[in-house]
């Protein structure tokens, strides 16, 4: 059985530090050397401290075809994380950014 599907963390990449981070990356490698159609919604922060973009914008695909979306994170500040350690987002559909809210 394969199939289409996206995950949505807010950081993603081998530099995001985190348990979930690491299962989600691992997730969706495993299912795209499988055969599944993989996409990755996430933004271009690499940490949760800062929320600063450290990625370019846009879309990569991976060597096993996983496709990475990275969307900028507007009006992070630091210390504005949640308990979660994400920054209240919302993505915006005027200009298909992610911003924080405040």
């Amino acid at each position: 059985m394969t199939g289409r599907l996206a995950f949505v963390p807010p950081r993603y990449g081998t530099e995001a530090l985190g348990g979930s981070e690491a299962v989600m990356r691992e997730a969706a490698h495993g299912l795209a050397r499988r055969g599944w159609d993989v996409e990755v919604l996430t933004t271009c922060a690499r940490d949760h401290y800062t929320w600063r973009n450290e990625y370019e914008p846009g879309a990569a695909t991976h060597d096993d075809g996983v496709v990475v979306r990275r969307f900028p994170v507007e009006g992070a500040q630091r210390g504005s994380t949640g308990s979660s350690g994400c920054p209240p987002c919302s993505i915006t559909s005027s200009s298909s950014r992610i911003a924080t809210t405040r």
